[in-house]
C-alpha cells in the first residue's frame, strides 16, 4: 500500500508529465513545419539549428518522464544534424521523432 507521501509525489508527477505532453504538441508542430522545408529543400541554417535544440531538449527530458523512445530518436537527430548529414537524413529522423511524439500525445 502506497503511503499518502507516495501518492503525493505520483501525483505532482503525473501533473508534470501532462504538462511535458501539452508542450510536445507545440514542439511536434515546430518540427513538422521544419521537417517540411527540409523534404522541400527550402531550410535555412535556422531550421537545422532549432531541430538541434528541440532534439537536445527531447534527448534529455523524454526518459525523465517516462518517453525512452523519444529520447533515444532525438539523440540520433541531434547527432545527425551536429554532424552535418543530409537534409533527407535529419528530414527521415526528424519524422520519426514527429511520429514518437504523435503515438503519445
Amino acid at each position: 500500500m502506497a503511503s499518502d507521501a507516495d501518492q503525493d509525489f505520483a501525483d505532482k508527477m503525473q501533473m508534470l508529465r501532462d504538462k511535458y505532453i501539452v508542450r510536445l504538441v507545440d514542439t511536434r508542430v515546430a518540427l513538422e513545419t521544419a521537417m517540411a522545408r527540409l523534404s522541400e529543400g527550402s531550410a535555412t541554417g535556422d531550421e537545422r539549428a532549432d531541430i538541434e535544440a528541440w532534439a537536445h531538449k527531447l534527448a534529455g527530458t523524454g526518459t525523465s518522464y517516462g518517453f525512452p523512445a523519444i529520447s533515444e530518436i532525438a539523440a540520433a537527430l541531434e547527432d545527425a544534424v551536429c554532424d552535418g548529414r543530409s537534409a533527407e537524413e535529419v528530414a527521415v529522423l526528424t519524422g520519426k521523432l514527429v511520429a514518437a511524439i504523435t503515438d503519445i500525445s
